[in-house]
């Protein structure tokens, strides 16, 4: 464990910043690695995938709240040495994890249809976004536990391992991608399903091995059932701090479904002949 309250201000803020857009640069690598060969499936499979792409950052904005909340109250009470606070302030944003986590396999599963039948421009597109999404949703879900788990970490000074375990997770779904949706070696081709579900092995898959090393890599923060129930001000300490980082990608999710919802008239109409400008 590195101690941030020694050394360089400027060195601890360039390290934790660094491992942080790289944790977000992973986490987008898992759209842009299914989109790449979901493209060989054709162009309505690209549309359908990229429009329900859309809704990881609405879960990105979930796993923002609690990371970001994490990571700056858990560093607080670390640095005051009080681990007591750091623990139950990591209980409690497990247990708002796990909660996020629930809600979005409930009702992703119940509205996944109709979310995708209102932004394809066809039944095709719609079809393969709702298999992308039925593949996707418990990568969605295991990204909010995990989020929090690396946001620990990242309090306590840890920041290598999660680098390693996300490089891992990138390179698994690499590897599944072409398997899953394609089916190489198999033959048996999952298609957009085998996009999401390749997402979804890799990502649970970093997940369980984060669970297996995290008692190795520290012994501050442990899982205590009596500091799960939700405590108010616990909670309301966490709005304070990871709303406005949430509130960002949140806008990106409103703003990239408004987009695909405008355009999807478009691949229902006839396009208007160009006009040439000439009287």
């Amino acid at each position: 464990m590195s101690d941030l309250t020694r050394g360089s201000i400027g060195r601890h803020l360039i390290g934790m910043a660094g491992f942080i857009a790289a944790g977000l640069l992973f986490q987008s690598a898992y759209f842009i690695i299914d989109l790449y060969f979901v493209s060989q499936l054709g162009k309505e499979a690209v549309a359908g995938v990229a429009a329900s792409g859309n809704f990881f950052y609405l879960g990105l904005a979930g796993a923002q709240l609690a990371g970001v909340g994490a990571l700056s109250l858990i560093s607080q009470a670390i640095g005051r040495k009080d681990t007591a606070y750091a623990n139950l302030v990591f209980n409690q944003v497990l247990a708002l994890s796990l909660m996020f986590s629930a809600a979005s396999l409930v009702l992703g599963y119940a509205f996944a249809g109709v979310a995708s039948a209102g932004l394809g421009a066809s039944s095709g597109t719609a079809a393969f976004g709702r298999a992308y999404l039925f593949g996707y949703l418990p990568s969605l879900a295991g990204m909010f536990p995990g989020t929090v788990m690396m946001s620990g970490l990242r309090a306590l000074g840890i920041a290598k391992p999660t680098m390693i375990v996300q490089t891992g997770s990138v390179l698994a779904n690499v590897v599944l991608a072409p398997v899953l949706i394609a089916g190489w070696g198999t033959g048996h081709p999952l298609g957009a399903f085998g996009a999401g579900l390749a997402s979804s092995v890799a990502s649970l898959g970093s997940l369980a091995v984060l669970a297996a090393v995290w008692p190795r890599l520290q012994t501050q923060l442990q899982v205590r059932r009596a500091e799960l129930a939700p405590r108010s001000a616990v909670w309301l300490s966490l709005m304070r701090v990871g709303l406005p980082a949430a509130g960002e990608f949140f806008l990106m999710f409103v703003t990239t479904l408004t987009i695909y919802w405008a355009l999807r008239r478009y691949g229902r109409w006839p396009r208007p002949a160009t006009v040439s400008g000439r009287g």
